[in-house]
């Protein structure tokens, strides 16, 4: 469907797009303010509070959850991948690791 001109997928993307710029905006605003506010929680702690505390779907916490998994993780395997390398750690060490009884 067509509004004035504009498709309904393009008036979506648009709007979506001044959503996003909004919502990068407050997060780098809450940023600047939590530096001032002392909480025993940082800036970014503070920020994703604010983010979160809008009604979110199972769908969209689902999802926020799988980022935050994938973030994390992607941090464990380049730590461990650099503590393997300055270890000197090989597949084999790993196994006896695995294997060995505790």
């Amino acid at each position: 469907m067509r509004v004035g001109g504009v498709s309904n997928l393009h008036h979506f993307a648009i709007s979506q797009s001044v959503t996003d710029i909004s919502l990068y905006q407050s997060i780098v605003l809450d940023m600047a303010a939590a530096q001032h506010t002392p909480s025993g929680l940082n800036p970014v702690q503070q920020s994703l509070l604010r983010l979160f505390s809008r009604p979110m779907t199972e769908d969209e916490t689902l999802q926020l959850k799988r980022i935050l998994v994938q973030h994390f993780g992607s941090q464990l395997r380049d730590e461990l991948g650099k503590i393997s390398s300055e270890k000197g750690y090989t597949d084999a060490d790993f196994d006896k690791m695995l294997n060995r009884k505790s």
